[in-house]
Order: structure tokens, then sequence, then C-alpha cells
């Protein structure tokens, strides 16, 4: 919230914030659902974190169940032309594949479109690298620095310079 205050003197009209969210299998579904309806025009959830939504089980197959709640996730905002932004933790082992640092199984990953991993230098430092992936989009890396007074990340490098890598900027 202070970020936020920080940025605009007001919160945007069209920006919604709920701080009470159902389970996954218990009932978010309708509550995003009635939350569309009594906004139609709403073009993007953001759920922070995925496993505060998530139910706490002992499944037999990890996999299946990582794949079957993003698939429930992927399909109400493809049902909804929306999209939905999860935030999830990574692993602290380091990987060389970055997308193999999220954590759970690869079913977390393989169940949904896009996949953007922020990795940072140090816990501390501002540095970090976004890696993105997915149906989409072409893999890319983008170097990023945070800027403490404008709280927003700005490319430092990123190869080629592409519409594709301006959109995932602005969403940032």
């Amino acid at each position: 919230q202070s970020r936020l205050f920080d940025l605009a003197e007001d919160a945007p009209p069209a920006l919604h914030f709920a701080v009470m969210a159902e389970q996954l299998r218990s009932g978010l579904v309708e509550q995003i659902e009635g939350f569309l309806g009594a906004h139609p025009d709403t073009a993007l959830v953001v759920i922070d974190t995925l496993q505060r939504i998530r139910a706490v089980g002992n499944e037999a197959n990890p996999y299946a169940s990582d794949y079957r709640d993003l698939g429930v996730l992927k399909e109400l905002a493809d049902r909804n032309r929306i999209a939905i932004l999860l935030i999830h933790h990574l692993r602290k082992l380091n990987d060389e594949d970055p997308m193999n640092m999220i954590s759970g199984t690869t079913g977390i990953s393989g169940a949904t479109d896009t996949n953007l991993v922020l990795k940072k230098g140090t816990r501390s430092g501002g540095a970090a690298t976004l890696y993105c992936t997915g149906r989409d989009i072409e893999y890319q890396e983008l170097v990023l620095e945070f800027d403490q007074d404008a709280h927003v990340w700005k490319l430092v490098s990123s190869g080629e310079s592409t519409e594709e890598q301006d959109k995932i900027l602005a969403s940032l």
C-alpha cells in the first residue's frame, strides 16, 4: 500500500484489492466469477501468493495435483478472457534452468501459458534477471535494476529490443 501511494496520490478507480480469498477448490473460482460479474471490465487478476489459495494435501501424485490446480485457474482465465498473474516462490537451490527453480513440480509451469522467473543477484540487491518463456513468447532473459525511488524495475539490457519485451516490462 505504501508503494502504491508513493506512485500515485489515489488508487485508480478500477483498481480493487481483496485481502481475503477462499481456497482454490473451496469457493475461490466462484469468488472471482462474482467479482467479474460486478466488474466486467476486469482484465487482470493477481493472486499473491499461489500457496495461500491452495489447500494442504497429501496427494499421491504431486504433479497431477499441481497441474490440476493450475488448470482450474487457466480454465477460469480462458473462459472469462482475463489474465491471472500468480505470484509464487522459487526453490532456494540454484539450477542452470531458472524454470526448474519454481517451487513445486513441473506441473505448475506445464499448466500455465507463460512463466516469468525473477531471480535477484543478491537478496538485498537491486539487480535481477527476468527469465521469460511461454506458449506465445520467445524465451528471453532481461537484465533489470530496481529503482527504489520510482518503485519500478528498469531494463538494463535485453539483447534485441522488441515490442513484446516492452509489453512484459510495462506489466511489471
